[in-house]
């Protein structure tokens, strides 16, 4: 089982941060970086780490494998700044690690990849990107494909938990706790497949020892949250009443099936403990922000 050194870009971003941590418990030499100047978190040995920097690239120490959770999505984001970070960012990464004979690359992606669905898709679906975001980490996956180096990809629905600031349930959380409308179909739609990123966390750890084989995995919880239940979920958590809206264009659902790399590492389990762990924690620092 490999145990040589792991450098993980994006250690000061959330599934960054809860892979590092997990690294770090199991005994491995773990070489931290990100674009923060100072992590929230203290990280020991981190550097600072733009990917799109070649310069940069070239002062990083020589390492077994590479976790590559850099990267950039949301509102505010422009397509060409995606396009910098998540492909030619993964591009710096790919030639690097050929560079230094990195043996284990791990890149976080995203099931977006694969578009909205009404039944959770596997990786035998063909991808059909919908937003520039996906459409950057489907190209940064075949940037990879393409290496000369042995690879996993981890396709994420919606990682979750402790600290989380931004995604879908930080959101709806700040919106409730600000008496913002939410807004679901009047189905209770969209459905969502949600993430313990710890589970997220575990997955990549897997997949650098090599445990989890060469390949494309879904990485996503063994519960589907339907958007209503999920809004009363995250209200209950921060103990508001929320404002809903029905909203018949929110078209299409987001689900995975992950049985392919559950039939390795066992179930990945529901997303419910780290829901409420997220949805605490923004309410915690929108009270402040408040006050």
């Amino acid at each position: 089982m490999m145990r040589g050194r792991v450098l993980i870009t994006g250690a000061d971003g959330f599934v960054g941060r809860a892979t590092t941590a997990v690294l770090m418990r199991e005994g491995y030499d773990v070489l931290p970086t990100g674009r923060a100047s100072r992590p929230a978190d203290p990280l020991p040995g981190y550097r600072v780490l733009d990917v799109t920097s070649r310069t940069m690239w070239e002062a990083i120490p020589a390492c077994e494998a590479l976790i590559h959770c850099a990267g950039v999505f949301g509102p505010g984001v422009s397509e060409g700044e995606m396009n910098a970070v998540n492909v030619g960012g993964t591009q710096a990464a790919v030639d690097w690690a050929a560079s230094v004979g990195v043996t284990r690359f791990v890149l976080m992606s995203s099931g977006g990849v694969y578009g909205p669905s009404d039944r959770r898709r596997t990786e035998a679906d063909e991808p059909d990107p919908q937003d520039a975001y996906a459409r950057s980490k489907l190209e940064a996956e075949r940037l990879l494909r393409a290496a000369p180096i042995a690879s996993v990809i981890l396709r994420l629905y919606f990682p979750v938990g402790a600290g989380q600031s931004r995604g879908v349930v930080a959101r709806l959380a700040r919106q409730i706790i600000l008496g913002e409308a939410v807004r679901t179909r009047s189905d209770g739609g969209p459905v969502l497949t949600l993430t313990d990123v710890r589970e997220v966390a575990r997955c990549a750890v897997a997949a650098v020892s090599g445990k989890v084989s060469e390949g494309c995995f879904n990485v996503g919880g063994s519960k589907d949250y339907q958007m209503s239940s999920l809004i009363r979920s995250v209200a209950a958590a921060v103990g508001r009443e929320p404002e809903v809206v029905y909203d018949e264009s929110l078209i299409g659902d987001w689900r995975g099936d992950s049985t392919r790399i559950e039939q390795i590492l066992g179930s990945l389990g529901d997303a419910d403990d780290a829901i409420r762990q997220c949805a605490h924690d923004v309410a915690s620092s929108t009270d402040r922000s408040i006050a």
